[in-house]
């Protein structure tokens, strides 16, 4: 409210939505959601990490509540990965069984009662902690199905991400991010402007739902190396502005 009334417009879910897709509680959301979700147990401690991996098998994903995912081979590096995770992100930390299947994402945004724009992807290659590096648009109704039940049934206000594990004709939901992926300007060049329907939520202004898009188009981020003048830099060190 204070925000607000400085004039600020705000587009964020409810406290209540928003927990409800934290990683340790997606076990009861995948329910309501009726899709799978892998085996995962939240532990807070290096007994109950040994505990825990009794009832797994290798690999398993060590993953933070909020950030942060590494897939481990043995024990040792569960540990690692376990110290690594909670050092930077705290507890509780999530060890989560492995789930074969193709790796597909959706981008979108709810009014807090419908969906009202999407765009779906299928990864070509990731980076380390299983972010996008390449990726190709798709057709996938099920997962457009999931993102519209996910919606309604959160009342989700605001951006999200979908990222799911499709095997044969079973989805299996791994996690819900509730803010735009960074890939989110792949779904703007192909006619679907994501921020700009956030912005005119907050605006008031009516929406045009738009989930049509071109499949097979293809993402792909690239690193790109520049040469300045130091002075340059250190210029904007001191002054803050370029």
């Amino acid at each position: 409210k204070e925000i607000e009334e400085l004039g600020i417009k705000i587009i964020l879910p409810t406290k209540e939505s928003f927990e409800f897709r934290n990683k340790n509680k997606l076990d009861e959301l995948s329910q309501k959601l009726n899709v799978a979700y892998p085996k995962t147990i939240a532990i807070n401690s290096i007994d109950e990490l040994y505990k825990a991996m009794n009832k797994f098998s290798y690999p398993v994903m060590i993953k933070g509540n909020f950030y942060k995912a590494y897939k481990a081979y043995n024990f040792d590096s569960a540990i690692e990965y376990f110290y690594k995770i909670s050092n930077e992100w705290g507890f509780p930390i999530l060890i989560q069984e492995v789930v074969s299947g193709e790796e597909i994402n959706l981008v979108g945004v709810g009014d807090g009662k419908e969906l009202v724009g999407a765009l779906s992807i299928k990864k070509l290659a990731i980076t380390d902690i299983g972010k996008v590096w390449t990726a190709v648009t798709i057709e996938h109704e099920k997962l457009l199905n999931l993102a519209k039940d996910f919606v309604k049934k959160t009342n989700w206000f605001g951006a999200f991400e979908l990222e799911c594990i499709a095997n044969h004709d079973e989805i299996i939901i791994i996690e819900i991010n509730p803010r735009f992926p960074a890939w989110v300007y792949f779904a703007t060049e192909l006619g679907i402007n994501l921020p700009k329907m956030v912005v005119d939520l907050a605006l008031d202004k009516k929406i045009n739902p738009k989930f049509e898009y071109e499949i097979g188009k293809m993402y792909l981020r690239f690193v790109e190396e520049k040469v300045i003048d130091f002075s340059k830099v250190t210029s904007f060190l001191s002054k803050k502005e370029i």
